[in-house]
């Protein structure tokens, strides 16, 4: 009797250290788990979350039972909650704006981290259209190939006409690729739009300014750590075709959870990094520079428990870098 208790004693054992072992990376994910299992072990029927942290503030609920942990948030700060972004909810009121993140504790419990947000609004700059210069090929240029577009601009169609230099080899990677656009008879001359050939030249019809009206866009490698875009559309006032925009290494990306891509600009490979936010307003692109709106010499993106997030660093006085990290929306970023 004795010997069958001792192993049964040793595979209660057994499964309790296998359990910790293919666990403990979660169980240990916020420190010292003692003061997140005394939570736990508090969270009964009348009491639904628990505080756990005093810094940062941080709270346990059981996974899905957060609905007293909102209430209790939106009456001890006076705030309304405002909507989610990826794993934070944001909650807003006329003195404060506050943000509970959550975490996963095994698949029955959640973290929920609280701070209060820094918010910035961001300045955006605009960015003007400019007329196409009409120009024809010179005399030193070997024509590629063309690439013809339709349903643009009052339904005509447009063709891309692809030149290399005569003295480059041909179709080489590593050629210059120069293109020109056709259109109502015109010619107009759009410069360099590859260094590295046709193999990675992207010439389509896209609507970017959401106006149910596409627009053309251009994108080729211009260095080794360098892609450029150019986006031609129509001006209905001057019946003239315009370059709505040039810009470097360009990045569709739902930056708010909205559903919509924002289109941003983001260093690769140039140091220091840089995120530009680029924006239209119904008349012409704007854009506002994360790193001169935080005069932060670093901005880049991290995603992190399934949130992106703008990240910024700065050196303190003891030349160490110190990272800020944001989430974008409707024109403002708020410091987490």
């Amino acid at each position: 009797m004795k010997t069958k208790k001792i192993y049964l004693l040793l595979i209660i054992v057994f499964i309790l250290l296998s359990l910790f072992l293919f666990n403990k990376d979660v169980i240990f994910q916020e420190g010292n788990p003692v003061s997140v299992l005394k939570g736990i072990i508090q969270l009964n029927g009348t009491s639904t979350f628990v505080r756990i942290k005093d810094n940062p503030i941080t709270y346990v609920t059981k996974t899905g039972n957060s609905e007293e942990l909102f209430n209790y948030i939106k009456k001890e700060y006076n705030v309304v909650f405002k909507e989610q972004m990826g794993s934070g909810h944001i909650f807003e009121g006329s003195e404060k704006s506050v943000i509970l993140t959550s975490k996963q504790y095994t698949r029955f419990y959640q973290i929920w981290e609280y701070s209060e947000l820094n918010i910035i609004s961001l300045k955006f700059s605009a960015i003007m259209a400019e007329d196409l210069k009409e120009g024809l090929p010179n005399e030193n240029l070997r024509y590629e190939k063309s690439i013809s577009l339709e349903n643009l601009f009052n339904q005509e169609e447009v063709v891309i006409d692809l030149y290399f230099e005569k003295s480059q080899e041909e179709s080489f990677e590593s050629n210059a690729v120069y293109a020109f656009l056709q259109y109502n008879n015109k010619v107009y001359e759009l410069g360099t739009v590859s260094n590295y050939g046709l193999e990675d030249l992207k010439v389509e019809a896209v609507d970017r300014t959401f106006d149910g009206k596409n627009e053309i866009e251009i994108v080729g490698e211009l260095g080794a750590t360098y892609i450029e875009m150019k986006l031609i559309g129509y001006n209905e006032e001057t019946k003239e075709l315009v370059n709505l925009l040039t810009m470097g290494t360009p990045e569709y990306i739902d930056l708010d959870h909205d559903g919509t891509d924002e289109l941003i600009g983001v260093s690769a490979g140039i140091v220091p990094g840089y995120v530009n936010i680029y924006r239209w307003n119904g008349k012409h692109f704007e854009m506002a520079e994360i790193s001169k709106v935080t005069k932060s010499l670093y901005s880049g993106l991290e995603n992190k428990n399934d949130t992106l997030y703008i990240v910024t660093g700065n050196y303190d006085e003891n030349n160490k870098m110190i990272f800020r990290y944001f989430i974008y929306k409707s024109g403002k970023i708020f410091e987490q």
